[in-house]
Formats: structure tokens, sequence, C-alpha cells
């Protein structure tokens, strides 16, 4: 009896080592695998975190361009407002046209500001969010939104004064600069339109899902 627990205990060992070998060898054989998805995964991470700054990077050389064309376009229409107030433009004098010269002052300086941290973005490699925690940037970000409601005001003001300037037939106010800044404020309106539209339609979403 004791020959055959001996037996017994010496073939349990015996497979105990066996299966400590075999554990051995798949840790040996799985621990360049997990090494190697380790570096896939991480690799992956790294490309995709590549392809967003680099879409970031893109949208802000797009901001660039298209403050530029605004800037331009902004430029024109104070030089058209000024005009008309340099040539004593009859049929054009109204608050409205004052208001209009006023904001663009304004609306001039805060694009220039906008061009110019979009291109030390750009030119700097720095994605937006660092900027959140700039106390600079945040009031900077307050003053922008208490403009957006004089600049929806502004886009009012130009619809209707410009309408009002072809409906007298207003020579004297007659202008290529007067119709591109009259379309480019059509075209701000619509988007402005859209922009709310689809807010409610979010927010009526939400509001029927709960």
């Amino acid at each position: 009896m004791a020959k055959k627990t001996g037996a017994k205990s010496k073939s349990v060992k015996s497979k105990a080592k066996s299966s400590k070998l075999k554990s051995s060898e798949l840790n040996i054989i799985k621990s360049p695998l997990m090494e190697g998805l380790d570096k896939i995964e991480n690799q992956n991470s790294l490309n995709n975190k590549f392809k967003v700054s680099t879409m970031i990077f893109n949208i802000i050389m797009m901001t660039i361009v298209l403050s530029i064309i605004i800037l331009i376009i902004n430029v024109n229409a104070l030089l058209w407002i000024n005009k008309l107030d340099t040539m004593n433009c009859a049929c054009s004098e109204s608050y409205m046209r004052t208001y209009i010269k006023y904001y663009l002052y304004f609306n001039i300086v805060i694009i220039s500001i906008d061009l110019l941290l979009n291109i030390y973005l750009y030119t700097g490699n720095i994605l937006p969010f660092e900027l959140v925690h700039n106390p600079l940037y945040g009031i900077y970000s307050a003053i922008k939104s208490v403009f957006f409601i004089f600049s929806v005001i502004n886009i009012v003001i130009v619809i209707i004064f410009i309408n009002k300037l072809k409906e007298l037939n207003c020579e004297c106010s007659e202008d290529i600069r007067r119709e591109v800044y009259w379309i480019y404020n059509i075209i701000l309106a619509c988007y402005i339109g859209i922009v709310i539209l689809l807010a409610m339609i979010g927010l009526f979403a939400m509001l029927s899902n709960k």
C-alpha cells in the first residue's frame, strides 16, 4: 500500500511539474503576443490622436481662410458706409446706417483678433482646448458671447436697411460692396436660422425620449 501511495504521489508531482512547464511555455508564447498586441493598440491610439489633431488643424486652416474672406467683406462694407457719409447720401441717412458703421468698427477688431488667434494656434501647433484655462481667453470669449447679440441685431438691420435703399432707388448708395454685404448677411441669417432649428429639434427629441 505504501508503494502504491508513493507511486501515486510521484505521478501527481510529475503531472504538476508538467503542468507548470506547459504554463511557463504558454507564458513564454503569450508574452511576445501580448507585447505585440499592446504595441498595436498603442499605435492605433497614436494614429487616432494624430488623425483627430490633423482634422482639428485642417479646420483651423479653413477658419483662417474664411476669416480673411469675412474680414475683406466687412472692411469693404465699412468703406461703403464711410463713402455714404462723405458724399452726404441723403436717401441713406438713418439710425440704421449709424448702427452698421459703429458695429463694423467693433466687428473688424473681433475678426482680426480671431484671425491672429487661429494663426497662432496653427503655427504653434496648439489645440484650441489648451486655451480654455487661459483667463484672458475666457474674458475674450465672454465679450464675444455678448457681442453675438449685437451681431444678430446688425444682420436684421442690414437686410432691412439695404432693402429700403433698393425700394427708394437710392442711386448714391449703389455699389457692388452694398450688394456683397447684403448677400453676406442673408447667408448669415440663414445659417443662424438653421442652427436654431436644429437645436430646437435636438431639444424636442431629448424631451420626447425622457
